[in-house]
């Protein structure tokens, strides 16, 4: 196998990890919500922020502020979020 066709192969299979991992992240997303695990949910947030980029990472903090405003009575840690998002 050629390098080209190896690089090929490998960059495949990260596509795939990748959205797997996406899925995964999602169906998380969605049984923290169902269930109320208010706090799981933010640390998934926090992770995702971490990773993320642009306006993705807009979206996730302003997220997890209104997460903390909302959902775990945290005004102070939601004025973070939302000053982070400024």
């Amino acid at each position: 196998m050629h390098r080209d066709d190896e690089f090929e192969v490998v960059l495949e299979e990260g596509r795939f990890v990748a959205s797997a991992f996406d899925l995964v992240r999602r169906a998380l997303e969605k049984l923290f919500i169902r269930t109320q695990k208010w706090r799981d949910l933010a640390e998934l947030l926090r992770a995702e922020i971490d990773r993320a980029e642009g306006d993705d990472r807009v979206t996730r903090t302003f997220e997890l502020g209104e997460l903390h405003e909302k959902q775990l009575d945290e005004a102070a840690l939601a004025v973070e979020q939302y000053e982070a998002v400024l």
